[in-house]
């Protein structure tokens, strides 16, 4: 029970750092939470995923792109084998990865992704739940960003 603890608070403390716009500090404690957790627990264990997935937002607002969204692949890969596609952390990390895809200029396979995790969500936790609203407003965003580079906006 102390390890859990210890690694928690270390969890916890990267999410902090990130929040504060600290991502690069955020880094070396998620990391070592989620190598942690892997080893306490084991990779596929629900905290060593959620910290899995929270060490890729890390990267991703460090500006580590390409490595965020392999890590969300990696994570997604195991909640959706884990938990089902429709778990709110496996669509949460589906939304995640979908980001980074429209970040990188990936619009078709961002709206892809964006609309089965909408769909997901909504069936999940309902229309007006706060995380099936985001979904909404990124894949707005993302039809928006398409249509503009293919000059119909």
């Amino acid at each position: 029970a102390e390890d859990r603890l210890l690694l928690s608070a270390q969890h916890n403390l990267a999410l902090v750092l990130n929040a504060q716009g600290e991502p690069e500090a955020a880094r070396e404690h998620v990391a070592a939470a989620r190598r942690g957790f892997a080893s306490a627990f084991g990779a596929e264990h629900p905290l060593t995923l959620k910290a899995g997935h929270n060490e890729a937002m890390v990267l991703a607002a460090a500006g580590h792109v390409d490595d965020a969204a392999a890590k969300y692949q990696d994570v997604l890969a195991v909640r959706e084998r884990v938990l089902g596609a429709e778990h709110v952390d496996t669509l949460k990390t589906r939304c995640n990865l979908a980001l980074l895809r429209m970040q990188r200029g990936n619009l078709e396979a961002a709206e892809d992704m964006l609309r089965g995790s909408l769909g997901g969500l909504e069936r999940v936790l309902g229309r007006d739940h706060p995380l099936a609203v985001v979904a909404l407003q990124n894949l707005s965003l993302a039809l928006c960003q398409r249509a503009a580079r293919e000059g119909r906006a």
